[in-house]
């Protein structure tokens, strides 16, 4: 992609704008030309494109209508929704955006850039608080258009598509204690899967962490990082171990290695108690990659055949207690951009690809339900693990953060 500084070239007679994609690197000269000026930012490669969060209040949303040399005439300026940018972008990135519908929005359908001027007011649109009724997640396309004689909108930067999401804010679930095996009503043959979730390993030793790192604090680490612990993990013809040690290679810090039948490879150290991380482990058949808060950590290259049977929960698991939330199981590889996207959110029971889905947000009881159509709900009810909630609502696009 070639960024242009919009800044240089206005002080210019012909405005040269970027196409703005990977894969578009051509040019167009227009002598004067109306364009959306955060369609074409300097600093930014993913142009024409902005990610919102839309949480408990109203979002105003301020887009500046530019001319590259003013005229001795106003121009009127049209603003409409142009659905095709979305259908674009999902077919491109294998999401599901959908028009965010009008009882969320308010916005006019046009604008002035008066006579003399290269802009005018900022033109203003107003995004309403909203609840899917499955997660459904929405965009918000713009297209701008202009009848004045002798000026044209200026290459790609006559878009902008705005793509929003709601954090997901939940109670969770507190495990610990006894091992509980869920044995899938049908297996789950998967050349290519994705295995996700929330953990917060508790510290229920009473004592600050204090003084952690290093092999003089191993002991105070193993005893809320229990050795071979495994939380949570995938059994079938080829099981997916994912176990804790309270120290790593380095001895410093704790592990979380992935133990398969032969191979295994170790996270990056530096696992912190009471600290919620998002794991996603990815296979696309040939190599098996580690997602710490969306960020790959680390990769191994394995050919596998997988066929997941059983979800395992708190094996070896000693004193060691763990929160859970936002457990996803899926048949398909998901991109880098895909897990960064969804892990703070709720996402469709129905999505594409997405096999098992349990929420740990029913807030009471010693069931989690999935809530895909496969139904292969978590029952504590017959189990010694232990089984309680966190009333404490947190809200996964900062979980971490202090009150």
């Amino acid at each position: 992609m070639k960024l242009i500084n919009f800044t240089k070239y206005l002080a210019c007679s012909a405005l040269l704008i970027s196409l703005a994609s990977c894969e578009d690197n051509d040019y167009s000269v227009i002598e004067n030309a109306v364009y959306i000026a955060e369609a074409a930012p300097s600093d930014k490669f993913n142009q024409q494109i902005e990610n919102l969060v839309i949480d408990d209040t109203d979002v105003e949303l301020k887009l500046t209508i530019r001319l590259a040399s003013p005229v001795n005439e106003n121009i009127n300026v049209s603003v409409a929704l142009d659905p095709s940018l979305i259908d674009a972008y999902n077919q491109k990135n294998s999401t599901a955006f959908e028009l965010l519908p009008e009882a969320y929005r308010k916005m006019e359908q046009s604008t002035v850039i008066p006579a003399g001027e290269i802009t005018g007011e900022p033109f203003v649109i107003t995004i309403k608080p909203y609840m899917t009724p499955n997660n459904e997640s929405y965009a918000l396309p713009i297209r701008i258009s202009t009848n004045s004689n002798g000026i044209s909108t200026a290459g790609n930067a006559d878009k902008l598509l705005y793509l929003f999401k709601t954090p997901n804010k939940q109670k969770t679930v507190i495990l610990g204690g006894a091992e509980q095996r869920v044995s899938f009503k049908n297996s789950f043959p998967a050349s290519k899967w994705t295995f996700e979730y929330w953990i917060k390993v508790n510290n229920i030793t009473g004592r600050p962490t204090g003084s952690w790192e290093g092999v003089s604090n191993r002991e105070f680490r193993a005893q809320i990082f229990t050795d071979n612990a495994a939380p949570i993990h995938l059994e079938g013809s080829e099981s997916v171990l994912l176990r804790y040690w309270a120290d790593g290679v380095l001895k410093i810090a704790p592990t979380l290695q992935c133990q398969l039948a032969g191979p295994f490879f170790d996270s990056s150290e530096f696992w912190w108690p009471d600290t919620w991380y998002h794991i996603a482990y990815t296979y696309d058949g040939s190599t098996l990659t580690l997602y710490k808060n969306g960020v790959v950590d680390t990769k191994l290259i394995v050919s596998k055949n997988f066929n997941f049977s059983k979800l395992i929960l708190c094996s070896g698991m000693g004193r060691m207690q763990v929160e859970f939330a936002q457990i996803r199981l899926w048949n398909e590889c998901l991109p880098s951009n895909l897990i960064k996207d969804g892990m703070s959110s709720q996402i469709p029971s129905d999505a594409p690809g997405l096999v098992g889905y349990w929420k740990c947000n029913e807030g009471e009881g010693r069931i989690l339900k999935d809530c895909t159509s496969n139904e292969n709900h978590i029952d504590f009810t017959q189990s010694h693990t232990n089984v309680t909630w966190n009333n404490k609502i947190y809200n996964f696009s900062d979980p971490n953060k202090k009150e």
